[in-house]
């Protein structure tokens, strides 16, 4: 998974239609480095001050438990679980003078406005315990969620 800070984006943006040394330039922006599904649950939990256990369940056990990534209950590591893509940025950086902001502090960052503008409704987790609980079975060790 890649992902580009909105700070850096809007940058990106704005350079690329004030700068006249880069018209017709196309540019890509994002994290220089992909992020893997798991870096991402770890980078989550950081910003959010927590620490994750993590219990490692096969999606054909989540499929086989009901899991669905188009209804309830709800699994998108379907589309989570990709091979990472890497965005070359080296022309963003070298034309656009763009520095991304590093993918941890980015987050913590969003999360910080996530926290200041949004009320969130509390999150069923039925269906995650559950998951939890077959990981633990087939690991033969107990974890909790985050």
């Amino acid at each position: 998974m890649q992902f580009v800070y909105i700070r850096d984006l809007v940058e990106a943006c704005v350079k690329a239609l004030t700068e006249t040394n880069v018209i017709g330039h196309a540019f890509n922006i994002g994290n220089e480095r992909p992020i893997t599904q798991l870096e991402l649950v770890q980078a989550l939990a950081r910003a959010g001050n927590k620490k994750p256990q993590i219990a490692r369940v096969p999606r054909e056990r989540i499929i086989e438990s009901g899991g669905n990534p188009m209804g309830d209950p709800a699994y998108f590591g379907h589309y989570l679980d990709v091979p990472p893509i890497t965005e070359a940025i080296g022309k963003v950086k070298r034309m656009l003078k763009l520095t991304p902001t590093p993918f941890d502090e980015g987050l913590k960052e969003t999360y910080r406005w996530y926290l200041r503008n949004f009320k969130s409704p509390r999150l069923k987790s039925d269906f995650e315990d559950k998951l939890i609980a077959l990981g633990a079975e087939s690991s033969g060790l107990l974890h909790s969620r985050i």
